[in-house]
């Protein structure tokens, strides 16, 4: 699992370093991983209907493949990303606006 998780966050980190601009635009459900993958990307845009959660702590995990060092940078509210990591808890479209994560919102 090491190496698995080495790979996955080496892979997150090629986004992050792109020479180009990576758009991430979210649709349905962001949960876990895909929450480490957005915060890699320059620009994150989402739908009305998105959920976001940081789920690893329901599973015995901890969040170690970006987003514990990328997500306080995006919000700038290190207690916000405490209480999301630690809680597992879903937020939706417009918490994600209020708190930086997305830079917009679309209409489906």
């Amino acid at each position: 699992t090491t190496l698995f998780r080495s790979a996955m966050q080496d892979c997150f980190t090629a986004l992050e370093q792109c020479s180009v601009p990576v758009v991430a635009a979210i649709h349905g459900q962001c949960i876990g991983a895909g929450i480490d993958l957005i915060c890699a990307t320059d620009v994150r845009l989402c739908s009305s209907e998105a959920v976001f959660s940081v789920r690893e702590v329901a599973l015995g995990l901890a969040a170690d493949v970006g987003t514990l060092q990328r997500l306080p940078k995006i919000t700038g509210n290190q207690s916000l990303v405490h209480e999301l990591c630690l809680s597992g808890r879903d937020f939706h479209a417009m918490e994600a606006l209020g708190i930086g994560l997305v830079s917009r919102i679309s209409e489906n």
